[in-house]
């Protein structure tokens, strides 16, 4: 029973880190196993008599989190698909952002803004609108490609080497960045401008590209996993300054993600400011139990 607990806690760390806005690292935090995920992907290397125990954690949680994506990743496929659909769904996105902004600032006792704390966030902001110009593809083509070839459930698609590279990087910072408490990884995708493109590929189960983006992701979550919270620990005020950098970055982002589907008419207004409300306060609820927590 308690294996099976641990494995739908990990569905819904899944089921956030679809989201933008709302963290896998919150949800963890507010189900009581951040510190154990944690501690589990940064002691694996280095502890040996807690290696089995930990192994065996993290593919529990690990298997529901990849369920939660694989589930989540279908649903906001097709809600990016049509465009007004599409509109409503960044606006919804844009709201969960926003309401994790206090969750954020809340982390830390000490929040002023000081010219050291402030430059970082400037840089935060700075650096992933650069990556964004030069990363990013633009959304894909969603047509069946002549060449493709099955392997099992998964399909095998051409892909170009340097694209690859670029979503192991996407998938090393992503990937560390879901780890952390009050930080969305897929806010940090939209900022990079392949969070809808991820999306397709997990929907489709393209291989390759799913692969580029494993191989960066399993080293990010270690790497980062350990960076971050020995960051937390002695700079944790300049930290969460470059954290909401990077959450505020990816509301440019997704700013730049509306320009294509704007519409003007009234009754369109009126539901995309309800979509972002209603992704505010969710966000926002979610993110006041981690504090009282």
């Amino acid at each position: 029973m308690k294996q099976i607990i641990l494995f739908f806690k990990g569905v819904i760390i899944g089921f956030a880190n679809v989201i933008p806005g709302v963290s896998g690292g919150t949800m963890a935090y507010i189900m009581g196993i951040y510190e154990q995920l944690t501690g589990a992907i940064g002691d694996f290397l280095i502890k040996k008599d807690d290696r089995i125990k930990n192994l065996a954690f993290l593919i529990i949680v690990g298997f529901g989190a990849i369920a939660g994506i694989i589930l989540f990743a279908r649903f906001f496929s097709i809600m990016l698909s049509a465009n007004d659909l599409r509109l409503y769904t960044y606006f919804f996105f844009v709201g969960l952002i926003v309401g994790s902004i206090p969750f954020i600032i809340k982390m830390q006792k000490d929040m002023r803004p000081k010219p050291a704390r402030v430059a970082l966030m400037i840089f935060a902001i700075v650096a992933i609108v650069a990556l964004s110009f030069t990363g990013g593809q633009t959304a894909l083509t969603q047509n069946p490609e002549v060449n493709d070839v099955w392997l099992g459930m998964f399909k095998i698609t051409d892909i170009d080497f340097g694209y690859g590279a670029w979503l192991f990087a996407c998938g090393l910072m992503a990937a560390g960045s879901m780890v952390l408490p009050g930080f969305s990884g897929s806010a940090l995708l939209i900022s990079l401008g392949e969070y809808q493109n991820i999306l397709y590929f997990v929907d489709q189960r393209m291989m390759v590209q799913i692969a580029f983006v494993g191989l960066g992701a399993v080293p990010g979550i270690i790497f980062f996993a350990k960076i971050i919270n020995l960051m937390l620990k002695k700079y944790p005020s300049a930290t969460n300054y470059f954290i909401l950098g990077l959450v505020l970055a990816s509301i440019y982002q997704v700013a730049l993600e509306l320009r294509d589907v704007a519409d003007s008419s009234w009754n369109i207004i009126l539901f995309c400011i309800i979509s972002l409300t209603v992704g505010f306060v969710m966000s926002y609820f979610l993110s006041k139990i981690s504090v009282k927590k």
